[in-house]
């Protein structure tokens, strides 16, 4: 199965900001590392990136983009907790028959269904903080 390799940066109070999703693990990196060095907010404050690499369903042929649904709780303060994601599906019919099977089976207060492109950064303005 293919691989695409997911990279979040947190900041030092552990905001979590979803960048994008890769090719290669080693172009994930590369993309963190320039973010956290030239980015507003992540080079002024202690963060650190994750990469996570997740897995792709079905063939990608002449498509560049990747959809996958996520679940969560959200505590009293509106945290979110109980996460979840599944994984990453070229065709959107093959999700929407995995996120009916989901929502029967786990209990989650809010989902979506998100579709990214491969190679895209998806936060690109920064961060600041107020206060």
């Amino acid at each position: 199965m293919k691989k695409v390799y997911e990279l979040y940066i947190y900041s030092d109070i552990g905001e979590k900001f979803f960048i994008g999703i890769f090719e290669s693990h080693k172009e994930a990196k590369q993309v963190a590392n320039l973010y956290l060095s030239t980015v507003m907010g992540f080079k002024d404050y202690p963060c650190k990136y994750h990469i996570v690499t997740g897995t792709i369903i079905g063939t990608m042929e002449g498509t560049r983009t990747l959809t996958r649904i996520c679940a969560w709780n959200t505590d009293v303060d509106f945290n979110e907790i109980d996460e979840w994601q599944s994984e990453w599906y070229v065709k959107r019919e093959d999700v929407k028959v995995e996120y009916i099977n989901k929502k029967k089976d786990m209990k989650r207060e809010q989902w979506s269904m998100d579709t990214y492109e491969i190679g895209k950064c998806e936060w690109t303005e920064g961060f600041i903080r107020v206060g």
